[in-house]
């Protein structure tokens, strides 16, 4: 009878793509690092990170991601095929490109110049969060420990200077009193809910104001809050679970129309808590 041979074990947590061979290009150096237990824990740990960034939308800025793809490339070197049409550097590719998008914006905490409405709009929306939140959506509510207002953001950012915002708009009325009108309900890319205001002549018109000043000032931010391409919005939950989309959308629609007058508006960065009243 044949012997049968065994496989050596292999451990369940080591990085067999960074073992590389001795025929591979850089063999050697990969080789030397597989095997270590501080390198075994930081590949899965990265590995984790990347993933959990891309399911979350958040961190997608960091370029760890696509190191991490472009190492285990260079451990397979040279390959049989193209070597540039690999998919771990497709991957790499799509990484570095998410990163500048701005994707993931969305579910962070990020610097914004917001106007905030009379009372009772507030209180409604307010409400309207309290009802969500009772059907199991997580809503703004329970951002910054309670201190999150329902807001029009005319420009968001990774982060704002408000002194140098202010600089730039002084002289300038910021909470002008437009009436707001939040006629219907809108989700952006991650199932982001929020409530819309008809886009008045008004409103656009003053969105466009403010962003000349500021571009005049070299302040910059997202490319989806200029105009042409910003859509007015409040948002109400940054990720509503999907078997709960439809009972969102129907407490938003049983609230509506709400509507609202701007009566403050302020320079609000939330991962820094600075806030800069206009």
């Amino acid at each position: 009878m044949a012997a049968r041979v065994r496989a050596p074990p292999v451990h369940p947590f080591e990085p067999r793509l960074l073992k590389g061979t001795g025929e591979n290009a850089l063999g050697g150096f990969f080789s030397g690092l597989a095997g270590q237990a501080w390198v075994d824990w930081l590949f899965m740990l990265g590995l984790l990170g990347v993933g959990g960034a891309l399911l979350l939308g958040a961190g997608l800025r960091i370029a760890a991601g696509a190191v991490m793809m472009l190492m285990m490339w260079a451990a397979s070197l040279p390959l049989a095929t193209n070597p540039f049409m690999d998919d771990h550097i497709v991957y790499a590719v799509v990484l570095v490109g998410l990163a500048l998008a701005g994707a993931g914006y969305a579910s962070a905490m990020v610097a914004a110049l917001e106007l905030y409405l009379d009372p009772v709009a507030e209180k409604r929306i307010r409400t309207l969060w309290d009802a969500l939140a009772r059907a199991g959506v997580p809503t703004m509510r329970d951002l910054l420990k309670g201190r999150h207002r329902p807001h029009v953001s005319l420009i968001g950012a990774p982060e704002l200077d408000g002194p140098g915002v202010a600089a730039a708009l002084r002289g300038m009325e910021i909470a002008v009193p437009l009436d707001l009108r939040f006629d219907f309900v809108g989700q952006f890319l991650g199932r982001v809910l929020w409530l819309g205001p008809a886009p008045t002549a008004e409103l656009l018109a003053h969105h466009a104001a403010v962003h000349a000043r500021l571009a005049g000032a070299g302040i910059d931010g997202f490319e989806v809050y200029r105009p042409g391409r910003w859509i007015p919005h409040c948002t109400l939950s940054m990720r509503v679970p999907f078997p709960r989309l439809l009972d969102a959308i129907r407490l938003c629609m049983d609230v509506l129309p709400i509507e609202a007058t701007v009566t403050a508006a302020a320079v609000a960065d939330h991962a820094r808590d600075v806030f800069v009243p206009l």
